[in-house]
């Protein structure tokens, strides 16, 4: 006999099944709406094979998918609407009553400071020590409450990339809301390219970013069936050369070939002869995808 138990109280049903279950169950995650499930549940015809023309239709679609976060039920709300939703019937929630029951808390508004800080400062560079400087607590409460808001599905944590996932640990971190839309609702941004970063970190599922002990930096870095793939965001009119330094630095690094910049507008290629950086258009959406096969 099976049985299927769903619901939205995430915490309790991922501990109490580990605790009484244990061996006995899988769990499945149920996501969000990507942007394809998203176009097809709001009735948006786009022909994916001819991007250009439908650059207006992809522009908004991508804007309203950021904002709502492919939440089914936020579709349908208003700007006001929608940020009285996220911030109350779900954030507040979750951070205020299912945290506290199952994880020891004394600090009740902490975790709800931090994720107004990460959704003010997405993808923010995190060390605990100087984080709970600033918030005066101690940087193991701060770990401990970042923790749970990783468990709750609310912070998506990033790792600085390297062979060694035990090096990765010990390294910086790097710290996002899971979804734009609470960024949005809590930071008030409505601007695609401000969230750009961000949406594509969660919605191409990236673990890594790569900062160097020279602090260059890649923002994300894919790993899908054990490649590697650099992308960089740059929401901006022109793109320069220099701006791809240090892509060419990690393509040498780590013997890739190819890499990618998602750009605003811009679209062309730079190559030294041995290593290429395509930049893509952000609304292309379905070339990225399938340039690099994600």
């Amino acid at each position: 006999m099976t049985f299927f138990l769903s619901g939205s109280a995430s915490i309790a049903m991922a501990k109490e099944s580990k605790e009484s279950l244990a061996g006995r169950f899988f769990e499945f995650l149920v996501e969000p709406l990507d942007l394809e499930e998203y176009l097809e549940f709001t009735g948006t015809e786009i022909d994916r094979r001819r991007e250009k023309v439908y650059e207006l239709e992809i522009k908004r679609s991508l804007r309203h998918h950021a904002l709502t976060g492919g939440f089914i039920e936020a579709l349908a709300l208003d700007d006001i609407q929608r940020k009285k939703y996220f911030r109350e019937s779900l954030l507040e929630r979750v951070i205020y009553r299912d945290i506290p029951e199952h994880f020891t808390v004394k600090s009740m508004d902490l975790p709800y400071l931090l994720m107004s800080v990460f959704c003010d400062r997405p993808g923010m560079l995190v060390d605990y020590r100087s984080l709970g400087n600033d918030l005066e607590h101690d940087q193991r409460t701060v770990a401990g409450y970042v923790s749970y808001l990783e468990y709750s599905l609310l912070a998506h944590k990033l790792y600085n990339f390297s062979p060694n996932r035990l090096t990765s640990e010990k390294k910086a971190r790097k710290i996002y809301p899971s979804s734009t839309a609470f960024t949005a609702a809590l930071s008030g941004v409505s601007d695609f390219a401000a969230l750009a970063e961000q949406y594509f970190a969660i919605n191409l599922k990236a673990r890594f970013f790569w900062r160097s002990p020279q602090k260059e930096e890649v923002d994300l870095v894919l790993t899908p069936d054990d490649r590697i793939i650099p992308v960089e965001i740059k929401m901006r009119e022109t793109i320069k050369e220099r701006d791809a330094r240090p892509l060419f630095k990690f393509m040498a690094r780590y013997g890739i070939s190819r890499c990618l910049v998602i750009s605003l507008d811009m679209e062309g290629r730079f190559d030294d002869g041995v290593r290429a950086v395509d930049v893509i258009p952000y609304w292309r959406h379905w070339t990225i995808r399938r340039r690099f096969e994600i």
